[in-house]
């Protein structure tokens, strides 16, 4: 039983850590997409203009002459706020279920070596939700915590299944506990 404290103490101690960073000593300052050989880069500030006003820079035009996606959609998805808990997050990404999330997930978006992908990309919603408990596809991609970070786009079709399957799974057997223990670390 002692063990299982410490370990909770140890976790709650790497949350509030991260909690008081005020911001990643690095952000991402640019995506590159990738298919197969084939890469693109776009600036984050391309992607942060044209999700607040759809001007397109010639690099986001040329992905959406290649992909052939609506613009609109693409915009509402870059920005489209997602509530969350970031201590319930913390504490979800490092369980069985969340493990498999980050791995499938990092697959996606990952650093150029594909090392640390998994670390890199809890720490970035962790740090995305700091601030008002809820992130966006734009700013997991500021606050990616490297230079650049890479967007697997012949991944993204197998990714986007399997964690939306992980969260109706989750959303449908684990409402009541997921309230509970979110109570709980509130009691904290």
């Amino acid at each position: 039983m002692m063990p299982k404290l410490w370990q909770l103490l140890l976790k709650t101690s790497v949350v509030m850590i991260i909690l008081s960073a005020s911001h990643p000593v690095l952000a991402a300052e640019e995506v590159i997409f990738t298919h197969g050989i084939l890469s693109q880069s776009v600036s984050i500030e391309e992607l942060e203009q044209f999700a607040l006003t759809g001007e397109m820079s010639p690099s986001v035009q040329f992905l959406f002459d290649y992909s052939k996606q609506n613009p609109e959609v693409v915009r509402s998805v870059l920005t489209q706020p997602l509530p969350t808990n970031q201590i319930l997050m913390a504490n979800l990404f490092n369980t069985a279920p969340g493990e498999l999330v980050l791995g499938e997930t990092s697959q996606l978006f990952h650093t150029k070596s594909h090392r640390s992908s998994k670390e890199a990309l809890r720490a970035t919603l962790i740090a995305s939700a700091q601030d008002d408990n809820q992130i966006s596809l734009l700013e997991l991609l500021q606050n990616y915590p490297t230079t650049q970070v890479y967007i697997d786009s012949k991944s993204l079709g197998n990714t986007v299944r399997t964690v939306n399957n992980l969260v109706n799974t989750v959303e449908n057997n684990f409402e009541l506990p997921l309230t509970v223990l979110e109570d709980w670390i509130k009691g904290l």
